[in-house]
């Protein structure tokens, strides 16, 4: 998760941003998002940055059921579990996954996606 610059929020030469706030419903968060009161999930993008390295999805979400979380079109592509908080027993080598991601509540789950060839 280290950084070598600040989070800027702006494209990228073709790339996505190096951070990018997702609401469950597959969209980019929204200034009224912030302050719904039903809303108990969220995404975060963290956009690689250099090559070698990956970029990250951090699904966030506290609330009272499971549910799944859609990712943007633009987001489409192989996705690997590397973190379930809900997971008693994780597997060595998670799968890849598909929107909506089915996301237990509560729970963190990070997800990695290669971005340089």
């Amino acid at each position: 998760l280290r950084r070598d610059t600040f989070f800027k929020g702006s494209p990228r030469e073709g790339r996505q941003p190096d951070v990018r706030w997702l609401h469950p419903a597959g969209r980019d968060m929204q200034a009224a998002d912030w302050s719904s009161p039903g809303l108990k999930s969220l995404g975060v993008l963290l956009g690689a940055d250099s090559p070698g390295k990956v970029d990250l999805l951090v699904l966030l979400s506290a609330e009272d059921r499971d549910m799944g979380f859609a990712l943007p079109d633009d987001l489409a592509g192989s996705w690997r579990v590397r973190l379930d908080s809900a997971e008693v027993h994780p597997a060595a080598e998670a799968g890849e996954v598909e929107s909506p991601v089915r996301v237990r509540s509560p729970c963190v789950m990070v997800l990695e996606r290669s971005q340089w060839t």
